[in-house]
C-alpha cells in the first residue's frame, strides 16, 4: 500500500472528478499511476531501441536530412530520408 498527500487543489479537482464519473478517487489515482507507467514504458522502450540503432553507426547524412526539411511544404515533399551513412566506415 501508497500513501499520497495531495495539495488542496489537486484533492479537491480529484473529489470533483470522482464524483462526476462516479467512481472513487483511490481508482483514478491507480489508473493514473498505470497511465503513467505505460507510457514510461513506451519512451524508455523507444530510447533503447534508438540508442541500440545508433550503437550499429548508420545515420542520416546532413545533406540528406536539409534535402528532406528543405522539401517541407512543397509540392514534391520527400519522405523521410533513411541512413546512408556509417560513422564506423573507414573510407
Amino acid at each position: 500500500m501508497i500513501s499520497l498527500t495531495l495539495t488542496g487543489e489537486l484533492e479537491e479537482r480529484l473529489k470533483a472528478a470522482a464524483d462526476e464519473s462516479e467512481t472513487t478517487a483511490p481508482e483514478i489515482v491507480a489508473r493514473a499511476v498505470e497511465h503513467y507507467l505505460e507510457l514510461r514504458d513506451v519512451r524508455l522502450n523507444s530510447a533503447r531501441a534508438a540508442a541500440a540503432e545508433a550503437d550499429k553507426g548508420y545515420f542520416v547524412s546532413q545533406a540528406k536530412m536539409h534535402a528532406w526539411m528543405d522539401s517541407w511544404g512543397t509540392e514534391d515533399e520527400l519522405p523521410p530520408p533513411e541512413a546512408d551513412t556509417n560513422c564506423f566506415s573507414t573510407h
